[in-house]
């Protein structure tokens, strides 16, 4: 059995290169692996590596951004953050440009035992001005109270793939699962959203704002009360499919599955949704066709 040293010296590559233990994981020359476990961590550690973690996220972020070359190549370094499953109570207002981050284990795991599960005491597990050129996968973020669960007024070329968007089930349903102003190819796949006002909110705020080129696809949302995704007023949005979603209200009562208040050109193709108004707005013409809304294909 070849082992990870044998493999680093053979590429001649670092061994704390090779992230995971797996050859399919090795970082690029300039990017670095750090590791994050809220039971056995410590923000003292160096993070480098599994046996000398992090305790929260907030020390990982703060170690990758102060790599980024600001005024050069920005989001050059492409640095891979792996967090430990767990239940990590931590209110993040800054993440990571130019770099990944990975929960270990189940993201669906409802209690955060076997994946990982950010939720703040109160407020929002995730409240940025900005991300971009990021992938966030397989984390669940929970919010306690009535806060939006993951807030980024831009989310530029930014994945989020196999994640939980969640208003805490006892509590005050939470206003939106992810919302943002402003963004260009954002990517929302395989999530669950739940437990929310509007699940995917796309706010107007200024002349600058967009959802340009968005692929939201394959997502299961449900038990929310105002919309599945909500598109507002004076945005453009060029090039962006909503597709193959699954949008029902559970036990509640949801209002409209996809609400468009704007003149479309979003491509919504495949969906199935159970609401009170399955689309509501400008649906005519060729960008709409092949959604299921209560039972009638459309």
């Amino acid at each position: 059995m070849i082992k990870d040293r044998n493999i680093a010296d053979d590429a001649n590559i670092q061994s704390h290169k090779i992230a995971g233990g797996g050859v399919g994981n090795i970082l690029r020359h300039n990017s670095y692996a750090y590791y994050v476990d809220s039971r056995y961590g410590s923000d003292n550690n160096s993070g480098r590596s599994p046996g000398r973690p992090f305790a929260t996220i907030e020390a990982a972020i703060t170690e990758v951004n102060a790599r980024t070359n600001w005024s050069n190549s920005r989001w050059a370094n492409s640095d891979v953050i792996y967090i430990a499953p767990g239940s990590y109570a931590e209110n993040l207002t800054s993440l990571p440009h130019g770099a990944t981050i990975i929960g270990l284990g189940d993201s669906f795991d409802a209690d955060g035992e076997n994946g990982v599960r950010i939720k703040p005491a109160t407020g929002s597990p995730v409240d940025v001005a900005s991300l971009v050129n990021a992938k966030i996968q397989n984390i669940k973020f929970e919010s306690a109270d009535a806060s939006i669960v993951f807030d980024a007024a831009i989310l530029n070329n930014v994945q989020l793939i196999h994640c939980v968007f969640s208003g805490a089930a006892e509590a005050t349903t939470s206003v939106a699962g992810i919302y943002t102003l402003d963004s260009v190819m954002l990517t929302v796949r395989d999530c669950r959203i739940m437990y929310v006002d509007c699940g995917i909110d796309f706010v107007y705020s200024d002349a600058n704002d967009s959802v340009t080129r968005a692929l939201i696809e394959g997502n299961y949302m449900t038990y929310m009360s105002e919309a599945g995704i909500r598109v507002s007023a004076n945005l453009v949005s060029p090039g962006s499919m909503f597709v193959d979603n699954v949008i029902c209200q559970g036990s509640a009562s949801l209002a409209i599955g996809i609400d468009l208040n704007h003149t479309n050109t979003i491509g919504i193709y495949k969906n199935v949704i159970t609401a009170t108004d399955g689309i509501e707005g400008d649906t005519t013409g060729a960008y709409v066709g092949g959604n299921y809304c209560n039972g009638v294909l459309e």
